[in-house]
């Protein structure tokens, strides 16, 4: 009996656990999600579904998101639809423009990567002309995007590319050179003028061949220009002190001046007012060969204009041959010789100068174009033969530069 009662007992309390259970998720419990209750009328037909639809809604609306579903297409606000329309069709123009940049720089790599037809010139004759040389084929190289080789053919051409450390060429020797120019053509110095069409393939120059050695020619490159010919920290360094010595003297300083001879240079030139003029004289060869060459009235001429003109004017004489222009020059008090070791701190020495008078030779003009300034050079009309030939053509001095005769 008491076993009886104890299973109708069992059997009641799990009816009443079941009809709980089924109460609280159906009729009469509540739920709470966040801070509301949802009550079994307001969860629909669809109890259960509805049930956790209406809580997330709530739950959007309780974290400032407003999360409704849209019923339909009709009740959307035009204003957001055509917004949503202009987005779309800026992210299309924006994906176009990336395209096209993409298409652009993939076209830029593969001119690049493109081998562009080789121009090969020998390198011949002194500083002045390796210059000249080397800015006329720096600008053919820019203008016609040919690449330039140079063929250094002696030993002593080396210090070129200690000279000039920004040198913009590849460069060969003699016995690469031999081995090219067998399977290539050499373009002679005779056919060659400004009008002559360069063939599309590889070629080799004549070294006799001066086409570019113009001033007009390569003025448009002419920054390009000055970075590919700037002398070297150590050759900038010997010419500065170079100069500082001669202005030391004549300022009558027994003293060290402290400081970079950068700073000494700037120094002694502004204390005193000094006005730097560089003399160029070339003799040498050009003596021994009987060119005309100019007199010493030319310079005497060209120094008393820039005495005229400017104030304390010191004159730095530069030349391969001092003793004869000591003798020429003596008794001048504000003419000085510089004793420079090289063409090289000779040439940058000339360029830290403010104004140059120009010799016969291509020495002098390299100097006057790299100082800048009111320069001078030497023109006589009555040359003929091989001295016209070896005389810088009148197109290569500078407009503002003057003229002057013996």
């Amino acid at each position: 009996m008491m076993k009886r009662t104890l299973c109708v007992c069992i059997f009641l309390i799990k009816v009443i656990c079941v009809y709980s259970l089924y109460s609280n998720s159906t009729h009469g419990a509540q739920n709470y999600t966040g801070s509301r209750f949802f009550s079994s009328r307001e969860l629909g037909k669809n109890q259960h579904e509805d049930k956790f639809r209406l809580q997330e809604q709530y739950k959007a609306k309780v974290d400032g998101i407003i999360a409704l579903p849209r019923k339909s297409k009709k009740n959307e606000n035009p204003q957001a639809l055509s917004a949503k329309t202009q987005q779309i069709l800026k992210n299309k123009q924006e994906q176009v423009k990336q395209r096209i940049t993409y298409e652009k720089e993939r076209n830029a790599k593969k001119q690049l990567t493109k081998r562009r037809p080789l121009l090969y010139q020998y390198v011949m004759g002194r500083l002045g002309n390796v210059m000249f040389a080397t800015a006329g084929l720096l600008a053919f190289s820019l203008t016609n995007e040919r690449e330039v080789v140079v063929c250094l053919r002696e030993p002593r051409y080396q210090s070129i590319l200690k000279t000039f450390p920004n040198y913009p060429f590849k460069t060969i020797d003699i016995s690469q050179m031999s081995q090219i120019s067998e399977d290539l053509k050499t373009i002679e110095a005779k056919t060659l003028d400004y009008e002559y069409e360069m063939p599309a393939d590889d070629v080799v120059i004549d070294p006799m061949a001066r086409l570019f050695n113009i001033y007009p020619y390569w003025k448009p490159h002419t920054e390009e220009i000055r970075d590919a010919l700037k002398f070297s920290d150590k050759i900038t360094h010997l010419a500065y002190n170079n100069i500082n010595n001669i202005l030391a003297k004549h300022s009558g300083y027994n003293k060290v001046v402290p400081g970079s001879p950068e700073f000494v240079f700037s120094h002694l030139t502004a204390t005193n007012s000094l006005t730097l003029v560089a003399v160029h004289v070339r003799r040498g060869d050009y003596a021994r060969k009987n060119y005309t060459l100019p007199t010493m009235d030319y310079y005497r001429n060209a120094m008393d204009m820039y005495r005229q003109n400017y104030t304390n004017p010191v004159f730095i004489v530069f030349s391969s041959e001092i003793r004869w222009c000591s003798a020429n020059f003596a008794g001048m008090p504000d003419v000085y010789m510089s004793k420079g070791k090289s063409p090289e701190v000779d040439m940058a020495s000339i360029s830290l100068c403010h104004h140059t008078v120009i010799g016969r030779g291509t020495f002098g003009w390299w100097g006057a174009f790299l100082a800048g300034g009111d320069n001078v050079y030497w023109t006589h009309p009555g040359l003929t033969g091989v001295d016209a030939k070896m005389r810088i053509g009148k197109a290569s001095f500078l407009p503002h530069w003057t003229p002057l005769q013996d």
